[in-house]
């Protein structure tokens, strides 16, 4: 990585750092109005165009009460951010934005931020253009969808040359952009480098292109992914116009059911790519593309190229290391293979691995566990059950064990287990979280130290698991009390016979 993306990696950090906060202020559709002062919830304004006009200046906190926000309201759009931070209380589910149809929501500042929201039926959610110096966006948590045009637009291009190039530094985290024309537009120019940064997110079913990237006049985007899915958009899922360097990183991702996956259209710059334990499947046509002659680097790890129209078509040299090709286009070196991944249910849209997948435990070896797959579960796991955990390739870790539940008292606990069938396996639970890991002969034991006690013995199944129920007993003492589970499963993989699987952990809430 160069300086450039180092200096941009690092102020993109600090944007998820919290600010001093200079006051807080506080909106309630339901019970404020504008006439109060706003500085309490029992004192809330009525709605966020008096507050962000009031209440505006950098490192004020807005507080949202939940409820609909609209016109009918009394909300004027487009709201106007440049310093505070808009926050919905009791998160994006029941706090809202509504428009008609037809407006841009939201117009962002050089510093734009905003959590906790929905924000619904628009031309688009969140519009931020900049004509000189760096803009700092910082979104978490929020739903975009609905927007006739594209759920979130970023313009950068300088209104002559007398004024410093403008630039982004964003920093999303738990981004949701759905059903809207488009999802994410970044458009930069002005010979400086924006940086896009999106975690734990999701851009899908929109009906153009996912993620649209544009660099024109020289200008540079560095772009990183990390355990987000790109899935179902009508275009691309990532589609880059390069005229300067494009940066194109994607770390546990999914990009999956797009028109096309990946492509990447020569516009006189270089791209540089990256993909470490990704999953780039059942795209119509390219999983990836580059225009042809584009001067191009591309280096790959751990990813699953599966189900595509085509897996990689045109760019400069692709370095690819235990990593799977339904086209075989990496060879058979460094690991690389070209087998079924075998696939949950890839018609509708799941690429987890089933059990017996040979994609399964055949990873980096020297990854210990301090990662985390796409559905946020601790990796690599021992799915395989030969007592060795790896990690598997693409983005999803298969778990041999997995507990579903609310945690809510009286709730129902599935327990699933999955193994050779007809397999011996025995749960255990301990009080509190994951331990560290003790290393046994059987591989890690992830449970303890406050005690560990045997819960059941049932058999394990594939390629359907196994199911056992039980019930959460309503006990209010057991509320804010954590529970992790671990079995131990027979295994012909395993020198002794059997394997400890992965760990499972929930909360009691009442």
């Amino acid at each position: 990585m160069n300086a450039v993306s180092l200096s941009l990696s690092a102020l993109c950090l600090s944007l998820c750092v919290p600010a001093a906060r200079a006051g807080d202020f506080f909106v309630d559709v339901a019970h404020g109005s504008d006439a109060h002062d706003g500085t309490s919830a029992a004192t809330a304004w009525k709605t966020l165009t008096h507050a962000l006009a009031v209440g505006g200046a950098p490192n004020d906190f807005i507080h949202v009460a939940p409820g609909d926000y609209s016109a009918a309201t009394g909300e004027v759009f487009p709201l106007h951010l440049g310093g505070p931070e808009v926050f919905g209380e009791e998160g994006a589910a029941v706090t809202r934005v509504i428009g008609t149809g037809t407006e841009v929501l939201f117009e962002g500042g050089a510093s734009s931020q905003l959590s906790g929201l929905t924000l619904l039926n628009g031309a688009t959610g969140l519009r931020v253009v900049l004509t000189q110096d760096f803009g700092l966006v910082h979104l978490t948590s929020l739903v975009i969808a609905d927007m006739s045009g594209y759920g979130l637009e970023l313009d950068a291009h300088p209104q002559s040359a007398l004024v410093l190039p403008p630039a982004f530094l964003t920093c999303f985290t738990g981004l949701e952009v759905a059903d809207c024309g488009g999802g994410v537009r970044m458009f930069t120019s002005g010979m400086e480098t924006s940086q896009l940064i999106l975690i734990n997110s999701s851009v899908h079913d929109n009906a153009g292109d996912g993620i649209h990237l544009d660099s024109q006049a020289g200008s540079g985007i560095y772009t990183a992914l990390n355990q987000t899915r790109v899935q179902g958009n009508g275009q691309a899922g990532v589609h880059a116009d390069a005229s300067g360097l494009m940066t194109l990183g994607f770390g546990i991702c999914l990009i999956a059911d797009n028109a096309t996956g990946i492509e990447v259209v020569d516009g006189g710059g270089e791209l540089q790519m990256g993909f470490y334990y990704c999953t780039v499947a059942g795209n119509a046509g390219t999983g990836l593309r580059v225009e042809k002659g584009m001067a191009s680097t591309g280096e790959l790890v751990g990813t699953l190229f599966w189900g595509n129209g085509e897996d990689v078509s045109g760019g400069g040299p692709l370095h690819a290391t235990l990593s799977d090709s339904e086209q075989g286009v990496f060879g058979a070196d460094d690991g690389n293979l070209s087998v079924d991944p075998q696939f949950a249910a890839a018609a509708l849209g799941d690429y987890h691995l089933i059990f017996g997948s040979p994609c399964i435990d055949i990873g980096d070896p020297t990854l210990l566990s301090s990662s985390f797959d796409l559905d946020k579960f601790l990796a690599p796991a021992d799915g395989n059950l030969d007592a060795v955990a790896q990690m598997d390739l693409g983005c999803f870790e298969f778990r041999p064990l997995r507990v579903e539940t609310t945690g809510a008292l009286g709730a129902d606990v599935a327990f699933q287990f999955f193994g050779s069938p007809c397999m011996q396996t025995m749960l255990f639970v301990a009080p509190g979280g994951p331990s560290f890991g003790k290393h046994t002969a059987f591989g890690n034991l992830l449970l303890g130290p406050s005690g560990i006690l045997p819960l059941l013995t049932t058999i394990a199944l594939s390629p359907a698991p196994n199911v056992v129920a039980a019930t959460i007993p309503g006990v209010p003492a057991l509320v804010g009390a954590t529970f992790t589970f671990q079995s131990l499963t027979q295994s012909i993989a395993a020198p002794r016979g059997a394997a400890l699987t992965n760990v499972e952990s929930f909360t009691v809430t009442e």
